[in-house]
């Protein structure tokens, strides 16, 4: 190997001038290359055949006025992070109206995830806080007032089994139980006709008053009793709605029992803990939106994927 080199560069050092003419024209030929490597990937122009994409296609192609739906995370903030309620301004909006993203909280302000099952302790009841629902609520309207709100297609709270306007979220759950017009609180039909109780109600709190999610005087008292309700008769439709990390956190001083530690397994059943004093409670919870595809066209929008 020695010998080898010794000989290549004994070659090389007289032609040296050559060489780098050669290195820097080869150099040359490799930059449209280079360009091409560095280019974004357009996913659109790759043939990725499967079972899936095909169906999309003809759904796309054969049912134009299809659903589109965008789920968004929302998470409790850290309560370490959130301002006095006298010392908190709203985020500024941008000439076109938009909210300032770069001033939104940074999600390194979340808090922090708990174990599966075991729920979180701050704030309290988690997302299942009264003023975090209220502020779940007020992006609910904020989407209505969007120029895209035309375009929503309403759907079905499986919750509650009410109509939501193309938008919903966990407050819908509460105003629907709460004001009484849920499949939950109402008398049910079997297929042979025979009328069966309500699987829970919202007119017996015990030392509450059964307000509605709306009232001014509702408390988070009010909120821990309906969803302990809700978790119970909607056949665990509620907690699918919370993260998994949702669960049955003890408090002595609450109104309402429920599983405390354990897990739910698949088939419904309850494994493990014990049941005494406490409310549900989780870090996350979804904000679902639902488009009509054929109005968002018409309305001169291009829906594609990416």
């Amino acid at each position: 190997m020695g010998r080898d080199f010794a000989s290549f560069s004994k070659w090389l050092i007289p032609h040296r001038k050559k060489v780098h003419v050669a290195i820097f024209l080869l150099s040359l030929l490799m930059i449209p290359g280079a360009m091409t490597a560095l280019q974004p990937i357009d996913m659109e122009s790759y043939e990725m055949e499967s079972p899936e994409l095909t169906a999309q296609a003809i759904i796309d192609e054969e049912f134009a006025n299809s659903e589109i739906i965008l789920g968004f995370l929302v998470s409790a903030r850290d309560p370490n992070y959130v301002p006095p309620i006298d010392e908190w301004t709203p985020v500024p909006l941008m000439s076109d109206g938009a909210p300032d993203y770069a001033n939104l909280p940074s999600v390194t302000e979340m808090v922090e995830a708990g174990e599966p099952w075991q729920g979180i302790y701050a704030p309290t009841g988690g997302i299942l806080n009264l003023s975090l629902l209220q502020e779940i609520d007020g992006k609910i309207d904020m989407i209505q007032e969007h120029p895209l709100a035309p375009a929503m297609k309403p759907l079905v709270n499986d919750v509650t089994g009410s109509q939501a306007p193309g938008a919903i979220s966990l407050s819908d759950h509460f105003r629907g139980f709460m004001n009484n017009t849920s499949v939950l609180t109402q008398p049910g039909l079997t297929a042979q006709g025979i009328i069966t109780d309500p699987p829970t109600n919202w007119y017996d709190c015990g030392v509450l008053e059964c307000l509605e999610f709306d009232d001014a005087n509702v408390t988070q008292a009010h909120i821990d009793l309906a969803a302990a309700r809700m978790a119970e008769a909607s056949d665990n439709n509620f907690l699918r709605w919370l993260s998994l990390d949702r669960g049955f956190v003890a408090d002595m001083n609450a109104l309402q029992d429920g599983p405390i530690g354990g897990q739910l397994n698949t088939d419904g059943t309850w494994e493990g803990g014990f049941t005494g004093k406490g409310r549900w409670s989780a870090s996350s919870t979804w904000l679902l939106v639902q488009f009509d595809r054929g109005t968002l066209e018409s309305m001169g929008w291009e829906v594609i994927w990416k």
